[in-house]
């Protein structure tokens, strides 16, 4: 675990070193294809080195020479431009010098929506593609840079060969406007894999584990939810062998044996309410490691075959570990693991299973032949209707220190036919294991439980779910007794005011910054709250900021502290600063008009919050930069509500004049935006 927080803590420094690079080319409009190796005939392409644009005048498009990105080239995608969907064609870049692709003036959409009568099957589709960077971190205002739906097949595909990739920052989200059905909500969130071809076909097995092998994929960092299949479908699948049908109709005359998977690591995503499984994985036969993503919501749909939150399977060896997954259908599996080889599944939370918590099914004979055993440690899994932990294969099989509770009709942890179960603790009420509150997920263990200082030792990992480090004697289960989520893993901590104690003599507003260290991607919710009250929230631990309007603020000594929830349901505080109001009040200000309005900036999601505390009529809210001219506003029918949300748009960072004008008067004020 120490090595993976230091690993992940070089990559946010090295990523962010990416997010400043210059960009090279800009898509400044939409247009369905980019050719890596024909950029120069691309109208909707800004070309920003001087010398290579003079030798590709938009008045030559289409008879331009060929001009080909290169290994570092940076593209960006300006959030200004509406997009459709959007095939890239030949990005590749070089191994030790990706090309990357980001956003640039915030948050870039991608909506492939039916526009007159057409739309097209993807949202994003890369082709013939490798070494290459996917990352929506080029404003730091948004922890997603890009967000992804479309209403056919899958939102982000990687096919026909494409390789050494990353996809990280990206926020593919189904469309639900106007009532849709989940059906209506695309397919897979993000796709990988090249499908078997033919042999009898023009390319024929071009893309079979003989002649293909995707490497060197790294999937982190995403929030992918309510899309009707799959919200990851790594692998094709069928490893065996699959007897596919000539383009002809007739059977293939060869078997084709689909592609491997080779270095992939799936880690700190979240995926949220999806109608088949939460992430599929298969064919991943060396180094892969799936660990600390979040699955909530899973199987919705309920079609059988696909209901499982986390799918590790056809001939996939892998590491599994850290990975919290909550409530599936009342058929659904939390885990379901076929793979095979040396197989390690650990500190894993399942909650909420319909059926069973974690069933290993790997029965095929090919599988029992593989060297290696398969070890599961230290979970906390839930059953359902079935068992809370299962296993079916001719494998040996380990199974240690695991709590196995809320099963109905088999097993809390059933042996393995080959290998061995012990030290685990099997309850079939959930009552009679003695979690900290379990309604509110909160499994931590009480002090006097029987999985204290119970467990077999082993090498698998110094930490446990939380990040917290386990002794000599272990504990049995996910979570070590006494564990602390503000540790070396997850943290928070006000950085401004840099002073515990901080003084106001005027009616002003504070604008109060903070950092978050969250190693294993745990966190769920920020709340700023102010002596007791929340007084705003983020959703982007990347950028922790806000501005707490003097309005909030009482007469005298002020309490302010940051609260942290997790996706398990714990909740702590960062260090606490007290803000001291000394500004003067007079009896007569309780008439003045401000104080029928309370009104601040959120400068998260970028809107005017204003909270209108009587019958007063707004006519007009107005927003003016410091020389004088009007930025944005808003008519009586936009803020008719006693809560009012405004969304700002294109404002650079600095103050402003908000005016608020009213049947009794009007009412300006400075805030900084």
């Amino acid at each position: 675990m120490l090595k993976k927080i230091l690993f992940l803590l070089f990559t946010i420094v090295f990523i962010g070193e990416m997010s400043a690079q210059k960009c090279d080319y800009t898509v400044n409009s939409w247009y369905w294809k980019f050719d890596g190796e024909d950029v120069g005939n691309l109208r909707n392409v800004t070309i920003h080195d001087p010398t290579v644009a003079a030798n590709y005048p938009l008045s030559n498009i289409g008879n331009n020479p060929p001009l080909a990105i290169k290994g570092g080239d940076v593209i960006c995608l300006d959030a200004a431009v509406s997009f459709r969907f959007l095939t890239w064609v030949n990005i590749t870049g070089e191994k030790e010098n990706p090309v990357i692709i980001k956003n640039i003036n915030g948050q870039v959409k991608i909506r492939s929506v039916e526009v007159d009568g057409f739309s097209a099957s993807y949202a994003w589709k890369f082709k013939n593609s490798k070494y290459f960077k996917l990352l929506g971190n080029g404003d730091s205002a948004y922890k997603y840079g890009f967000k992804v739906t479309t209403h056919k097949n899958s939102y982000i595909q990687m096919i026909d060969k494409t390789t050494d990739f990353e996809i990280a920052y990206v926020e593919v989200a189904g469309d639900y406007a106007n009532g849709m059905h989940a059906t209506n909500s695309g397919f897979a969130g993000i796709m990988a894999k090249s499908q078997p071809i033919c042999w009898d076909d023009e390319n024929g097995g071009s893309t079979d584990a003989v002649n293909f092998e995707m490497k060197n994929v790294s999937i982190h960092d995403n929030y992918i939810h309510d899309v009707a299949g799959e919200g990851m479908y790594v692998g094709y699948g069928r490893v065996q062998g699959v007897q596919l049908n000539a383009s002809n109709g007739d059977k293939c005359s060869r078997i084709n044996y689909p592609h491997h998977v080779s270095n992939l690591f799936i880690y700190n995503n979240i995926v949220e309410n999806v109608g088949w499984d939460g992430i599929q994985v298969k064919n991943a036969h060396k180094n892969a490691q799936v660990y600390n993503n979040v699955i909530k919501n899973y199987a919705t749909l309920g079609i059988g075959p696909h209901d499982e939150g986390l799918f590790v399977g056809d001939g996939s060896e892998a590491v599994i570990h850290g990975n919290w997954i909550e409530k599936g259908n009342t058929q659904s599996n939390g885990m379901q693991i076929n793979a095979y080889g040396n197989t390690k599944i650990y500190n894993n939370v399942v909650l909420g299973a319909g059926y069973n918590g974690l069933y290993l099914n790997n029965q095929s004979e090919s599988f029992a032949k593989k060297d290696g055993k398969i070890e599961i440690y230290n979970n906390t899994v839930e059953g359902g209707t079935g068992s809370a932990i299962i296993t079916h294969t001719a494998q040996e099989v380990i199974i240690k220190n695991n709590i196995g509770f809320g099963y109905e009709a088999y097993h809390g942890v059933r042996k393995p036919t080959v290998g061995i179960a012990s030290s685990n603790i099997e309850e079939k009420l959930t009552e009679d294991v003695n979690f900290e509150n379990y309604a509110n997920n909160d499994i931590r263990i009480k002090s006097e439980d029987s999985s204290i200082n119970n467990g077999e030792n082993h090498d698998f990992d110094a930490y446990d779910f939380t990040g917290s480090i386990r002794d000599t004697s272990i504990d049995i289960g996910a979570l070590e007794y006494g564990s602390v989520v503000d540790n070396v893993a997850i943290n928070v901590a006000i950085t401004n005011p840099s002073t515990n104690t901080y003084t106001i003599s005027d009616e002003q507003d504070i604008l109060i910054n903070a950092s978050l260290t969250d190693a294993n991607n745990k966190v769920k919710l920020i709340e700023y709250e102010l002596n007791n009250s929340v007084i705003g929230t983020s959703y982007t631990p990347n950028k922790l900021e806000h501005t707490i309007g003097y309005q909030y603020l009482i007469q005298g000594t002020n309490t302010l502290n940051i609260k942290v929830t997790l996706y398990g349901g714990i909740s702590f505080y960062s260090g606490a600063i007290t803000i001291q109001n000394n500004s003067v009040l007079s009896v007569e200000s309780e008439n003045l008009l401000e104080n029928r309005f309370h009104y601040y900036y959120n400068s998260n999601n970028k809107e005017l919050v204003l909270n209108r505390l009587d019958d007063t009529e707004i006519t007009a809210v107005e927003i003016y930069d410091l020389l004088g001219k009007k930025t944005q506003n808003w008519k009586s029918k936009q803020v008719s509500k006693n809560t009012t949300r405004l969304t700002v748009n294109h404002l650079s960072k600095g103050v402003y004049v908000v005016r608020i004008i009213t049947d009794k008067g009007v009412l300006s004020k400075k805030i900084l935006m």
